[in-house]
C-alpha cells in the first residue's frame, strides 16, 4: 500500500515540528521563543501561529510525534522466539538497540516532566490502549506459567527494567565498567524473568 503524500500544510507542520524540536534539544525548551522557531521553520511569525496556537502546542504535537513508542511497539510485534522467555530477551535486546539510536531521548523526558509535569504523558497513553491485545496475544499467548499480575504492573517491570539498564549503561562511570559482568543484560533479564532468589534459597526449601 503506498503512502498518501502530505498536503503543503501538513508539510508546513512537520517542517515546524522538526525545527522547533532542534532548537528545544539544544537551548532547552524556556529559552526558545516563538519567534525563533518561526525563524528556524522559514516563516513569518504569522505563518507560524496559523498552524500553532503557541509553543506549548508545538511541544505537545513534537512530544507525541518524538516519543519513543513509535519504535518500540513493533520491535515487541517483531520479536523472536519459540518461548515466552525466549520473546522477552529478544524484545528487550531489540529495544535497547532502538533506544540506542536515540541521543535525544532524556532530554525528551526532562523537558515534558520538568516543563510540563507529564500532562501530555496521558495522550501517549490513549495511544497505546487499542494497541494493547495485540501485544498482550503476542507476549502472553504462548502457554508459559505466569504470576497472576496485571498487564499494567508487568509493563511498568519491563519497561523499568529497559530504562534502568539503557540509563545506566550511559551514566556507568568507567571503573565500574571494568567489573560488570559482561553478559549484564541477561543477568537484568534473568532477574526480571526468574527472581533474585536462587532455587535452594531456604524459603524454596520443603521442609515437610
Amino acid at each position: 500500500m503506498t503512502n498518501v503524500p502530505l498536503t503543503k500544510g501538513e508539510q508546513t507542520r512537520a517542517r515546524i515540528l522538526e525545527s522547533a524540536y532542534g532548537l528545544f534539544l539544544r537551548q532547552g525548551y524556556a529559552a526558545t521563543s516563538m519567534r525563533e522557531i518561526a525563524e528556524a521553520s522559514g516563516l513569518a511569525l504569522g505563518g507560524l501561529y496559523a498552524h500553532f496556537k503557541g509553543k506549548a502546542d508545538i511541544w505537545g504535537d513534537v512530544f507525541m510525534a518524538k516519543h519513543p513508542y513509535h519504535e518500540i511497539l513493533p520491535v515487541f510485534l517483531e520479536a523472536q522466539g519459540e518461548t515466552f522467555e525466549e520473546v522477552i530477551r529478544d524484545s528487550v535486546s531489540r529495544i535497547l538497540r532502538e533506544l540506542g539510536k536515540r541521543d535525544d531521548l532524556y532530554n525528551l523526558m526532562f523537558i515534558e516532566l520538568v516543563e510540563f509535569e507529564g500532562q501530555h504523558i496521558p495522550a501517549v497513553a490513549q495511544e497505546l490502549l487499542p494497541m494493547m491485545p495485540k501485544l498482550g496475544a503476542r507476549l502472553f499467548g504462548m502457554n508459559a506459567r505466569l504470576r497472576a499480575v496485571s498487564p499494567v504492573s508487568f509493563a511498568r517491570a519491563l519497561g523499568g527494567l529497559i530504562l534502568i539498564y539503557h540509563l545506566s549503561e550511559r551514566l556507568m562511570p568507567p571503573v565500574v565498567r571494568k567489573i560488570v559482568s559482561h553478559n549484564g543484560l541477561d543477568e537484568m533479564v534473568d532477574i526480571f524473568l526468574y527472581g533474585m532468589m536462587a532455587d535452594d534459597a531456604p524459603s524454596r526449601r520443603n521442609h515437610g
